[in-house]
């Protein structure tokens, strides 16, 4: 096994816990697969396949606003970061995108894969949980933030003639 993913995988906050025999079990179940920069991961209303971390570069998790059908980013992930488990634990589709914002590698987890090593090895198990937990927190922050900034704004009335009537009368 490369020492340097294994000394990798024990500063992310999911593996940390794990035993050197651990740690060989999941290294065994990953493989490493490079993304350029702008290249899409996967998209939304897909199959979940995969679980990844990235382990350089960045990622951007997006959807679009389900009022004007824009893009908007939902969460960058950085080294150490992982994303695409929500998917695999619902047994849902796709909720958002995922793109490269720069040149990455990611380890990347089958879904039976995955969901076999947090059967196998319930630390990890416990540490997503405590990541989605920190997730969810924080997106409830940003979306109460946003509200309270939103709420302090006068809004000139020029903005609503731009609007699509549909948006204007579903938020009166």
């Amino acid at each position: 096994m490369n020492l340097e993913l294994k000394a990798f995988l024990r500063e992310n906050e999911l593996f940390s816990g794990l035993t050197d025999e651990q740690l060989e079990i999941v290294t065994r179940h990953l493989n490493l697969r490079k993304f350029a920069r702008g290249e899409r991961i996967f998209s939304r209303g897909e199959e979940g396949k995969a679980f990844y971390v990235v382990r350089s570069g960045r990622v951007e998790i997006f959807m679009p606003d389900p009022q004007s059908g824009i893009d908007r980013v939902v969460e960058e992930v950085k080294p150490h970061g992982a994303f695409g488990e929500v998917a695999l634990l619902t047994g849902t589709p796709r909720t958002a995108s995922a793109r490269a914002i720069e040149d990455c590698e990611l380890i990347v987890f089958g879904g039976k894969t995955f969901v076999a090593l947090l059967e196998k090895l319930p630390g990890v198990g416990f540490a997503l949980s405590r990541m989605l937990a920190d997730r969810l927190g924080h997106h409830q922050e940003q979306q109460g933030i946003s509200f309270i900034q939103l709420s302090r704004i006068e809004a000139d009335p020029r903005i609503f003639q731009k609007l699509p009537k549909r948006v204007i009368t579903k938020n009166k």
